[in-house]
């Protein structure tokens, strides 16, 4: 046995993410360009809609991060943005 706690990790590395990523904000930021352009949309508009997709970007980054498959000797473990669950070999 080895003295790791687990057998195998599968998640992202900071490399690939700053290759999801970037693209990503990048994208979110043209959607937001012709709010906050347009002369005829009202400030607060153009702040929600900044806010929003701000947020959105923050959400996503962080469950890109989180999101992790453990493989333990009895276990599987999933992490996803929402939660975490455990699979038993067994049931696999």
């Amino acid at each position: 046995m080895s003295d790791d706690p687990y057998l195998r990790r599968y998640d992202v590395t900071k490399g690939f993410s700053a290759g999801f990523l970037i693209p990503a904000g990048a994208a979110l930021t043209a959607a937001a360009l012709p709010f906050v352009f347009d002369e005829d949309v009202p400030p607060w508009v153009t702040i929600s809609v900044i806010t929003v997709i701000v947020l959105l970007a923050v959400w996503v980054a962080a469950a890109y991060r989180r999101a992790a498959t453990i493989l333990y000797e009895n276990h599987i473990l999933i992490r996803t943005a929402f939660g975490t669950r455990r699979v038993a070999w067994e049931d696999v």
